[in-house]
């Protein structure tokens, strides 16, 4: 739910807080990197399955990959902006 990933983002920019915006960037950019990697390589019934993964909910991983997307679109735009 939204408050959940507020607190999330809280928790992610509370640890970051005293890092420069290069070495951040840096760690997201690489971070995203092997996220996209270990997605591209995940077996379609993996990726499609809803509650195949205990720690989703219930969620497909797949609609979890779509919903990561989408978030670091929201926040591409905010930082261009």
């Amino acid at each position: 739910d939204e408050a959940q990933l507020d607190a999330f983002n809280a928790r992610i920019a509370a640890e970051h807080a005293a890092l420069p915006w290069e070495t951040v960037h840096a760690l997201w950019r690489a971070g995203f990197a092997r996220l996209l990697e270990q997605a591209a390589a995940a077996p379609e019934g993996l990726l499609l399955e809803r509650g195949r993964l205990a720690w989703l909910e219930g969620h497909a991983l797949g609609d979890v990959l779509a919903g990561s997307r989408e978030h670091h679109r929201e926040h591409r735009e905010e930082i261009e902006a």
